[in-house]
């Protein structure tokens, strides 16, 4: 007797996510503008973004299609897609930040009363261009130079806008040292 018996099997492959990011330059100390989504749409994944410790995962600094993190350089994290039936798929993504002007003032910035000074700006990093707005003086008109003559020991903040709108905000200070007081008996 030669029986045979068969039956079929049918067996569910449940999609693993496949990964894409979109993501746009960022910049310094503003939260990241990365998202992740799934390539193969498979619906109701979650997301945990990780520091990443040279391709190893270290502390969640996220959950959601969104990295929530605040970065200051380049910065690598380890994505983790799930899907509702506990498929992984991993991924490492390096964000990284706009490059910003490295800021230093030239001039006097120590007067005796009454008398003025020329205080310039200048940006030593030929990778990015900036505009200059003395938030005390004129906001709105972008200057790299400007002449001072506060009466008294004044500190200014110069809005720093670069490329892509990210700012940083600096300060120069100008002291004013009061006049001698002359007295002849």
């Amino acid at each position: 007797h030669n029986c045979v018996s068969s039956k079929s099997y049918d067996v569910d492959v449940k999609p693993t996510p496949i990964l894409q990011f979109v993501s746009e330059e960022n910049c310094p100390n503003e939260p990241t503008n990365v998202v992740a989504s799934t390539k193969n749409n498979v619906e109701d994944v979650t997301f945990t973004w990780y520091e990443s410790n040279e391709g190893e995962k270290g502390n969640i600094v996220s959950v959601g299609d969104k990295l929530e993190k605040e970065i200051k350089q380049k910065t690598d994290f380890i994505v983790v897609a799930t899907s509702p039936f506990d498929c992984e798929k991993q991924e490492e993504i390096s964000v990284d930040v706009r490059p910003m002007p490295i800021i230093t003032f030239n001039g006097n910035n120590s007067i005796c009363e009454g008398e003025s000074t020329e205080i310039s700006i200048l940006n030593s990093n030929d990778k990015v261009s900036a505009s200059y707005y003395w938030q005390e003086i004129d906001p709105s008109k972008s200057v790299a130079k400007q002449t001072l003559s506060p009466k008294s020991t004044t500190t200014y903040n110069i809005k720093v806008m670069a490329e892509g709108n990210c700012e940083i905000d600096t300060f120069v200070t100008i002291t004013v040292k009061p006049k001698p007081v002359v007295t002849i008996n």
